[in-house]
């Protein structure tokens, strides 16, 4: 019997407050920002698109350093407090015209940096039955503004992955047998055939070099798969070459698809199957070698056999009425019933 290891922790995006910091902190030491320019939690949340506590927050660490200062008015300012105040909007000031990369804050990007975090987060938890999201809590974890707190759950709910009660509760219902059955019957028709699209892609003999490379690696090492594998090998496959297709509805629809049931392959009590765990690293390696040798039609066969025995074993899995793993649910969810 495999023993019980703690789930790896999950990658993050970096917190908005130390971001904040950071890029001030640069535009500081820089000359960026003059001496006497007046900093306070709403022009520096206005200016990232974050609320209040993240540039509170920031701004005390800024104080800490040394490089800002409190004066007789509200707020600080940047050097010394005797200081003249200089009352400028930030979007007045050169740190608009700071690196685009460091001022990737707030609603500028949440779409690219936080959105695929969140969503991903949800999904796993609808595994485990439905879950109420509090827009404010949910705002206050990543420390962005109510508003985009708000975009970000409506965006959700286009996609079906939550919905908005007659309330006004978002929730985000569990996953039921039906559904899963109907995820899989979408991959099983649709990703054999993005399989040998994105294989036949200028990056696609890489891609598939890359994946191989990583089972082979796994075998040589002689250990059980940790959850970080398992995530790995999913990706490799189902995510970098498959989503590789050329067709973006294609890829759009599989994503919706892939999205819930990806997340479950890596729950914490399901990876530690040493038995499935090698199924999948057999599976995937069939599908990998087959299209690194040209065998279309073997790859395409292997690759509906593999989702087949998904059904099965996720069917199974939550028949057993599975609870989240400790860790598992953000603090922004509750589960219901």
């Amino acid at each position: 019997m495999p023993t019980q290891r703690t789930p790896g922790k999950k990658a993050q995006p970096t917190r908005r407050n130390r971001l904040i910091h950071d890029t001030l902190s640069r535009a500081i030491r820089g000359g960026t920002l003059p001496d006497g320019l007046v900093l306070t939690q709403s022009n520096v949340g206005r200016f990232f698109g974050v609320s209040r506590a993240p540039a509170a927050d920031a701004l005390m660490r800024l104080e800490g350093d040394g490089l800002i200062a409190r004066f007789a008015g509200r707020g600080y300012v940047v050097g010394p407090s005797d200081a003249a105040p200089l009352r400028i909007a930030l979007d007045q000031t050169p740190l608009e015209q700071l690196d685009p990369g460091a001022l990737a804050l707030g609603a500028r990007n949440w779409r690219e940096t936080l959105y695929p975090a969140v969503e991903a987060e949800i999904a796993v938890c609808t595994s485990y039955g439905s879950f109420a999201l509090l827009s404010t809590a949910l705002a206050r974890h990543y420390g962005f503004s109510r508003t985009t707190s708000h975009e970000m759950l409506s965006r959700l709910e286009r996609v079906g992955l939550i919905e908005q009660r007659a309330n006004g509760r978002w929730v985000a219902p569990a996953m039921t047998e039906g559904d899963i059955r109907d995820h899989y019957q979408m991959r099983r028709l649709l990703e054999p055939v993005a399989l040998l699209s994105a294989a036949e892609s200028a990056g696609g003999a890489a891609l598939v070099d890359t994946a191989r490379g990583r089972i082979a690696a796994l075998r040589a090492r002689g250990t059980p798969p940790s959850r970080d594998d398992i995530t790995a090998l999913e990706r490799d496959l189902h995510v970098n070459l498959v989503q590789a297709c050329a067709n973006k509805r294609m890829r759009e629809t599989l994503h919706r698809s892939q999205l819930p049931l990806i997340a479950t392959h890596t729950a914490f009590d399901r990876y530690l199957d040493t038995a499935e765990m090698h199924r999948v690293l057999d599976d995937h390696d069939a599908i990998l070698t087959a299209l690194a040798e040209g065998r279309e039609r073997d790859a395409k066969r292997a690759m509906r056999a593999h989702l087949a025995q998904g059904l099965a074993s996720t069917l199974a899995y939550m028949a057993r009425d599975p609870v989240p793993p400790p860790g598992l649910v953000p603090p922004y969810m509750t589960r219901m019933g």
